[in-house]
Parts: C-alpha cells; sequence; structure tokens
C-alpha cells in the first residue's frame, strides 16, 4: 500500500509535508510527525501528492514534478494527476490542463501512466513548476 502524503509551500515559501484540509476558503498541512504538531496556512494551488513512487536516485515524485525520462534533457514531462491516474504529461499536454482544456493527443504526443516509466528506472526529477518554472521552457 502507498503513503499517502501531499507538499505544499507555506506563505514563507517553504515546503511542508503532510495531510491537507481546508479550513474555511482555506489549505492547511498536518504535519506527518506528531511532534511538528503545528498546522500551517498554505498557498493552495501549489499542493501537490506523492505518488508513491521514487525517481533513479530515490526522490520522492510528487504532482507538478518537472521529470526527464530516459537522461534525455529535452525529454521534459511534468507529473499530473489525470483521469483518475498519476500521469507524465508533455509540456504542451500540460499547458492545455493549466487552461482548463483536454490536452492535444494523438499519435504522436500522449500522456502515460508514470508507473510504466517509474518501473524502468528511467524517471529523474529535475524540479517542480512552483520553484523552477524556466525548466516548462523547452527550448533551454
Amino acid at each position: 500500500m502507498r503513503e499517502i502524503k501531499f507538499r505544499a509551500q507555506d506563505y514563507s515559501c517553504k515546503w511542508q509535508y503532510g495531510f491537507v484540509a481546508k479550513v474555511n476558503e482555506s489549505s492547511i498541512i498536518i504535519p506527518l510527525k506528531q511532534e511538528d504538531s503545528v498546522s500551517l496556512y498554505v498557498i493552495s494551488e501549489t499542493i501537490g501528492q506523492y505518488t508513491g513512487l521514487n525517481d533513479i536516485n530515490g526522490k520522492e515524485v510528487y504532482e507538478d514534478d518537472i521529470v526527464i525520462i530516459d537522461g534525455e534533457p529535452n525529454n521534459r514531462r511534468v507529473v499530473v494527476y489525470y483521469e483518475e491516474a498519476f500521469n507524465i504529461a508533455t509540456i504542451e499536454e500540460y499547458d492545455y490542463l493549466q487552461k482548463g482544456e483536454h490536452p492535444y493527443l494523438n499519435d504522436y504526443a500522449h500522456m502515460t501512466c508514470l508507473n510504466e516509466w517509474s518501473n524502468t528506472g528511467l524517471v529523474r526529477v529535475l524540479g517542480n513548476v512552483h520553484d523552477d518554472p524556466e525548466l516548462l521552457d523547452n527550448n533551454k
């Protein structure tokens, strides 16, 4: 059974890990460890769930992480929760999802389940869309 947890940035832009709850119109993170019993208000847009998978270096993979496949720097993808599964989307597909549109899917570019790639050990986390938005530019 996979571990259910989330991460989100607090208002000092520090990443917090734990369980997410809504308080009125705000979001809070309840820490995983009992000794860190103070719940913190977090920026709702930065909330991402842990996929239950780790990358080739053992780093936990979360929603909104930017990853590369097969070690190819120009093969960047974004981890998204789409159609009831964690998937890796191309930058173009991620842009569509951010606009609330269905991504353009065809025979050449389509989202695949993250499990398919992580099982091969070829996924590496580069950063995430909140801390490293420049990684979304495929020309870099």
